[in-house]
């Protein structure tokens, strides 16, 4: 049999592409093909993606907040186990972004986010390789970092 298209990767990005392809072509025959024996079983299965719904658009904070209910609803209520582990987010944050923040941050927890502060040397004993003071070079200079004050 003869193809149009040759999509190679049957993960998440492979079959996208190749139903939106099939949606703008469909005259055109594609084929899938991956080294595994079924869809999503290379990088797609072995993400460790992270997700939060904490933004400071109310958009993207309604948007993320109704996704992760919805994946919660899915795993706790409909017995579909999505390896859901809801553990935290750790923002590293310098005096000044701390203080430039702090409104943002009072909202998010009054839209009721448990929010936990940890000073500098908390974090350093938690994360002994943490790095919290930059160096004054040009690479620091370039990436703009400022140093880790708070967590």
């Amino acid at each position: 049999m003869q193809y149009d298209i040759l999509v190679i990767g049957g993960g998440v990005l492979g079959f996208s592409s190749a139903y939106h392809l099939k949606k703008r072509n469909p005259d055109k025959k594609i084929i899938v093909i991956d080294m595994y024996g079924g869809p999503g079983q290379g990088n797609s299965a072995k993400s460790e993606g992270a997700f939060r719904n904490v933004f400071t658009s109310k958009t993207n904070y309604l948007l993320a907040d109704s996704t992760i209910d919805a994946f919660s609803h899915f795993q706790d209520e409909l017995g579909y186990d999505l390896k859901l582990n809801q553990i935290g987010y750790l923002w590293l944050l310098s005096s000044r972004q701390n203080r430039q923040l702090g409104p943002v941050l009072e909202s998010i927890s009054r839209q009721g986010a448990e929010l936990k502060t940890f000073e500098k040397e908390d974090l350093q004993r938690m994360i002994p390789d943490l790095v919290t003071d930059f160096d004054d070079d040009v690479e620091r200079e370039i990436l703009g970092l400022e140093p880790v004050d708070i967590g």
